[in-house]
């Protein structure tokens, strides 16, 4: 009798003849399975060189001089030295690529210093003051612009509106040296203007191109005759036949006020103070040192006094402290020597327009002491975008090395996933005779090994001679450029080739994609054809199972009957 658990269920015999008929069903579905994780492996393979390539090409770009990320050139650094003070800061510095290398000894008589008003001891910080009055802060509430002298440049200045959230000018004139200055230059398409602070800071003012309320600190068009409001309180109006040159403005600011009344605390009035937008330039910072209310400039130097003024009306005013020395509390400008040379300024930070290409930053203790900064020409950025080539070069070398090899196990040959594609054994040969070859014409070099960068015996590219690379660069700087540029050129097209829109490997990828896609969908129907196909041989089988159980029934049946008979007879 077959061993049938119940009706429902195939016995082992049919679950094994099923398993064996969908063993050989399932055979295309492998094979597409296996093509599939194949296209899988050589796609990886393929965005993996991919993502070598194009670090490749972007240390090629610091290397190519038409590239806004080029960095083969000499930088600078600074170091200073000679301290007339042992152990004295005295200043720091920073320097950009165009600056001139030498020695600068600077020698600081006095240090920028901000303008500061102490009132008298008052009662309490905490308590109500009693006082009644209105602080007037960068102006007196009225605004006036004129022009201390005529000018071709500007036909007349009048007051505007201040623009919302934008800070009023604050108040300058030709009298007491904290006049505006409007530059005009004969630009490419045509005249521009911009206005400059007394400090010689630019001013940013309204953005004529972008025409949405925001402020620019850049050369603007300039139409003839025409009215220009800078949304910061000043309207000029240009002359009808603009010419390069500078124009001095007179500007009064209407400033604003801070009422003070009796309730105020001491630090009520500094948090007032605090709170409201003055005018830039001559705007003051309210803090308490004791009892004292004390009004500090925001900026150094003479051209940014204070601008302020307390008008009593219950209380009286606030008094005044006398500073611990003479003029002690005195707005003043710094003033130093660089090489003998004179120079006076608002401020002692952020000093570019002193020495040329460098920013001059003025130390606490530089008072009465003098330092040398010495500039010098720095390689190092040059020589790690040259290393960092070498270095991603060499990884893509040994990536392709690694994938076109055929290793020997034994009997066995292992071939790599770009072992059968001879495009990536073109490209290995290319790029490496790229920086092998000779480039005639590119002038005084004409290969990278002139300049210190060399192949080795395993074929793997390093800058070998520091010293050689550094006295081209310092010595010829151009003709180090010209067999770079040559040289990153030919190495960029090449990757191009495989990496561009339309290159190489972009496209394997995207056919690689599209196969890997309609292999999915293949799969997915075979899976489910698989699925009915089993469903519908257990069906048949169990079928076949009830048959035989019935006969099985029958036949025991009919033998129970004929044995009785049997037994009559």
């Amino acid at each position: 009798m077959v061993d049938v658990s119940s009706t429902t269920t195939l016995s082992s015999y049919f679950t094994n003849l099923v398993s064996n008929l969908m063993a050989i069903e399932r055979q295309p579905l492998t094979r597409m399975t296996q093509q599939r994780d194949a296209l899988n492996v050589q796609r990886g393979v393929y965005l993996d060189l991919r993502s070598q390539l194009s670090d490749l090409k972007q240390q090629v770009q610091a290397l190519r001089s038409s590239s806004p990320f080029f960095t083969l050139k000499s930088g600078r650094s600074v170091t200073v030295t000679e301290p007339s003070v042992n152990g004295a800061t005295v200043l720091s510095a920073s320097a950009s690529a165009s600056a001139v290398v030498g020695d600068y000894r600077i020698q600081v008589s006095q240090l920028a210093r901000a303008e500061q008003w102490v009132s008298a001891e008052q009662a309490a910080t905490d308590r109500p003051l009693g006082k009644r009055g209105v602080f007037y802060l960068g102006g007196t509430g009225v605004a006036a612009a004129s022009l201390p002298s005529s000018s071709p440049i500007v036909a007349s200045v009048n007051v505007g509106g201040v623009g919302s959230g934008l800070r009023e000018l604050g108040s300058g004139s030709q009298a007491e040296g904290t006049a505006y200055v409007l530059e005009v230059r004969q630009g490419d398409s045509g005249f521009e203007f911009r206005l400059r602070a007394a400090d010689g800071g630019v001013v940013a003012i309204y953005d004529k191109a972008k025409a949405d309320g925001s402020l620019t600190s850049d050369w603007q068009v300039l139409s003839p005759g025409e009215v220009y409001d800078t949304h910061r309180g000043l309207v000029i109006t240009f002359g009808e036949s603009p010419e390069a040159g500078t124009a001095a403005i007179d500007y009064q600011a209407a400033g604003v006020t801070v009422n003070v009344v009796e309730s105020d605390t001491l630090e009520d009035v500094v948090n007032k103070i605090n709170a409201v937008i003055q005018p830039e330039g001559r705007d003051v910072v309210a803090s308490m040192v004791g009892t004292h209310l004390v009004l500090t400039a925001r900026q150094t130097g003479v051209v940014h006094r204070m601008l302020y003024q307390y008008v009593a009306e219950v209380g009286g005013d606030w008094g005044e402290t006398v500073p611990p020395e003479p003029e002690a509390w005195q707005a003043r400008d710094a003033q130093f020597t660089v090489n003998g040379i004179p120079f006076t300024r608002a401020r002692n930070t952020n000093l570019t327009d002193v020495i040329y290409g460098v920013s001059l930053q003025l130390a606490a203790d530089a008072e009465g002491k003098s330092a040398t900064l010495r500039v010098t020409a720095d390689f190092g950025q040059a020589r790690s975008a040259v290393e960092a080539f070498a270095s991603k070069f060499n990884a893509v070398m040994a990536y392709l090395e690694d994938k076109m090899a055929i290793t020997k196990q034994g009997d066995t040959y292992t071939r790599g996933a770009l072992a059968n594609d001879t495009v990536f054994s073109e490209l290995r040969f290319r790029l490496l005779s790229a920086v092998m070859q000779r480039y005639e014409g590119t002038g005084l070099y004409n290969s990278l090994s002139e300049v210190g960068l060399t192949l080795n015996e395993s074929l793997r590219l390093s800058l070998t001679d520091v010293a050689r690379f550094e006295s081209a660069l310092r010595e010829n700087p151009q003709a180090v450029e010209a067999i770079f540029d040559a040289v990153m050129n030919v190495v960029d097209n090449e990757l191009e080739r495989f990496i561009g829109g339309s290159g190489y490997l972009t496209q394997s990828v995207g056919l690689l994609d599209r196969q890997m896609t309609d292999l999915g969908s293949d799969i997915a129907r075979f899976q489910s054809y698989l699925s009915d196909r089993e469903a519908m041989l257990t069906q048949q089988y169990a079928q076949i199972q009830a048959q035989l159980i019935s006969l099985s029934y029958a036949q025991q049946t009919w033998a129970s009957i004929y044995g009785s008979v049997n037994r009559l007879f």
